[in-house]
C-alpha cells in the first residue's frame, strides 16, 4: 500500500504512530482477555495460541518486532514512550512463545545493539552487550516454563534428525 502512493515524512510517521499504537491495542487486549479467562478458569492462557486472541502468535510476534524496528530507526514517541514500547514488545513475544519470533526478535535486537555499539568504537562494550543479552535469553527461557518446554520440543527434534542423519 505504501508504494502505490508519494507519502511525505509526517504521512508515513502518523502511518507507523498509528500501527504501533494498534499492537499496543491489540497485546493490552490479549492481556485483557487472557487474565480474564485465567481468572475465571482453571488454565493459564498468557502464553502461546491462548494469549494471541487475533491471529497466530507468529505473527503478531513479527508485527511487534516491526514495531521495534520502527521505534529504534525513527522519533516517533518520547525516549522513555520507546522505551516503554521495546520492553513491552519484547516481554509480550516471550509471552508469545513462538520459537521463530523469540529467535528473530532477540536476534534483531542484538544486532541493533552491536551495531551500536560498533559505531561508538566500544568493542569491550559490545562483548559485554553480547554475553548480557544471550544470559537474559538464556535465564528468560530456563526460567518461565512453557518457553522451556517449547524449546525442550525443539532440541529434542533436532537431535532424533540429527541422529536420523548420522544414520
Amino acid at each position: 500500500i505504501f508504494y502505490t502512493g508519494k507519502y511525505t515524512w509526517p504521512q508515513m510517521k502518523f502511518f507507523v504512530k498509528c500501527f504501533v499504537l494498534g499492537c499496543l491495542a491489540c497485546c493490552f487486549l490479549c492481556l485483557g482477555r487472557a487474565s480474564y479467562l485465567t481468572l475465571t478458569g482453571t488454565e493459564n492462557h498468557f502464553f502461546y495460541e491462548s494469549l494471541s486472541w487475533f491471529q497466530h502468535p507468529s505473527y503478531l510476534s513479527m508485527y511487534l518486532t516491526f514495531c521495534c524496528v520502527a521505534l529504534l530507526q525513527k522519533n516517533i514517541f518520547t525516549w522513555l514512550q520507546n522505551l516503554f514500547c521495546l520492553l513491552f514488545f519484547t516481554f509480550f513475544v516471550l509471552l508469545l512463545s513462538s520459537k521463530t519470533g523469540i529467535g528473530i526478535h532477540f536476534l534483531f535486537l542484538l544486532l541493533v545493539g552491536i551495531t551500536y555499539f560498533f559505531r561508538k568504537g566500544s568493542y569491550l562494550k559490545v562483548f559485554i552487550f553480547v554475553i548480557s543479552a544471550l544470559s537474559a535469553l538464556l535465564i528468560l527461557v530456563y526460567t518461565i516454563k512453557p518457553l522451556k518446554e517449547r524449546f525442550k520440543n525443539v532440541m529434542a527434534a533436532s537431535l532424533a534428525t540429527g541422529a536420523r542423519r548420522v544414520m
